[in-house]
């Protein structure tokens, strides 16, 4: 992933909240966080929006996981 990315002026990655940072939370945090990489990750459907889809589908630990990676700023509907 960061071989890719310093080619590219802007990118943006657009999923299901717990898809964005759960399982590739490792990625996450050392390609785009401690590469201060200019991304935008876009995670949809946060909280418990997905609940019918089960507990992995529960978005409820997003902001405070991602909130311990250096270096990203995190966005809500609610900042705005």
């Amino acid at each position: 992933m960061h071989q890719v990315l310093p080619q590219l002026e802007k990118s943006c990655l657009c999923c299901n909240c717990t898809f964005c940072y759960r399982r590739p939370f490792e990625m996450f945090k050392n390609d785009l966080g401690y590469m201060n990489q200019n991304v935008k990750v876009v995670g949809r459907c946060a909280g418990l929006t997905y609940d019918q889809l089960g507990s992995t589908h529960h978005s409820i630990d997003d902001v405070a996981l991602i909130r311990t990676i250096p270096g990203v700023m995190i966005l809500s509907p609610g900042d705005l």
